[in-house]
């Protein structure tokens, strides 16, 4: 779980670490699944705690870090790139998520990595239900 934090190339990491909190690999070692902390628990993201329930930016944002960890896991030394978003499609919004809920994150490929572009299908969970979703595509780019 801490090497998948350490490839999230955002800036603020008690951001990142408030909407991923734990990054496991599926069962197939390819989609990791990425609990965010229930709301009001003491670790939630500043302000979030001060809401009746979670803004769906943070939970495409949350999406998105899961996404990239997806798409870097892929690489032989993710560290060395980062991921951009080119855009976020079809996003839907299914249902309200509240303080107590734990958000489960799964994304999957797809299709195959071409030319440096990934594009990666979200599922937000709440117990069974989803309660958001979208599709986003990322560039890999080597850092310098």
């Amino acid at each position: 779980p801490a090497k998948a934090l350490g490839i999230v190339q955002h800036g603020v990491r008690d951001f990142q670490v408030g909407l991923i909190g734990l990054v496991q690999l599926g069962n197939d070692g390819d989609s990791p699944d990425a609990h965010r902390h229930p709301l009001g628990d003491g670790r939630g993201v500043g302000d979030v705690e001060l809401l009746h329930r979670l803004p769906g930016v943070l939970q495409v944002e949350a999406m998105a870090q899961a996404a990239g960890v997806l798409v870097l896991n892929y690489l032989e030394e993710p560290e060395k790139y980062s991921t951009y978003f080119l855009k976020i499609d079809n996003v839907k919004f299914r249902q309200k998520v509240v303080p107590g809920n734990t958000l489960l994150l799964n994304v999957s490929l797809m299709t195959e990595i071409r030319r440096g572009c990934a594009i990666v299908k979200g599922y937000a969970f709440v117990g069974e239900k989803i309660v958001c979703e979208a599709e986003f595509m990322a560039q890999i780019i080597k850092n310098k």
